[in-house]
């Protein structure tokens, strides 16, 4: 399949494909850029949206990067449709997307130092931040777990601030033996807040359980 995008579709609310009912996906994805267009890392696109999904790309599994242009989008499955984000642009290799840079610390590259700097005093470092999607240089922009909830055998975790990203859940009963969940399936309660409920299908209810959440 080829999709192209064009500024009218930077947001939330431009066109994209249609799959009334069931889309079933297979093959490759080919996205070009039109009308001199290059995306930006706040850019979100819901290039198709379907009803429910069978399958995945070939070349764009959940959560890889598919290279557009000079940079390269992060493919995200959700229960309506198919969202290209957080683009990367790195023509200087230094890790972190050259924008980002540019709009947090006035230049690009960064260096070794200024990656490993915690420029808002939080205890993240500015390269952390950039993979987490938080804000370097306001200290209330922290990427965590904000809530725990036990509700019987079920756990709600709620974390944030997020969103364009791909997120990992952790357990473990005996630290520091952590084992990923699979396939972990989020809800968006609110703009930038994300939940994860523990069913107890994948850990033990009768032993204690800790979490991680991890972003990339």
């Amino acid at each position: 399949m080829l999709l192209e995008l064009s500024a009218g579709r930077a947001g939330r609310g431009g066109p994209c494909l249609d799959v009334r009912d069931k889309a079933a996906l297979d093959g490759g994805l080919a996205v070009q850029l039109r009308d001199g267009f290059l995306p930006v890392w706040t850019n979100r696109m819901e290039v198709i949206r379907w009803g429910a999904c069978q399958g995945a790309f070939t070349n764009a599994p959940p959560g890889s990067r598919l290279a557009v242009g000079p940079g390269s989008f992060r493919v995200l499955y959700t229960p309506a449709g198919l969202i290209l984000t957080d683009y990367l642009v790195d023509a200087d290799g230094d890790g972190i997307d050259d924008d980002w840079a540019q709009t947090y610390f006035g230049h690009t590259p960064l260096s070794s130092a200024e990656q490993l700097a915690d420029s808002d005093g939080d205890g993240v470092v500015n390269q952390d931040e950039f993979i987490a999607g938080t804000h370097p240089t306001d200290a209330r922009s922290l990427f965590r777990i904000a809530a725990v909830i036990p509700e019987g055998n079920r756990v709600n975790i709620r974390f944030g601030p997020a969103g364009g990203k791909w997120y990992r859940v952790w357990h473990a009963s005996i630290l520091p033996v952590w084992r990923e969940i699979a396939q972990p399936a989020f809800a968006q309660p609110e703009p930038g807040r994300f939940e994860w409920v523990d069913d107890a299908t994948q850990t033990d209810p009768s032993r204690p359980r800790f979490y991680r959440v991890s972003a990339e």
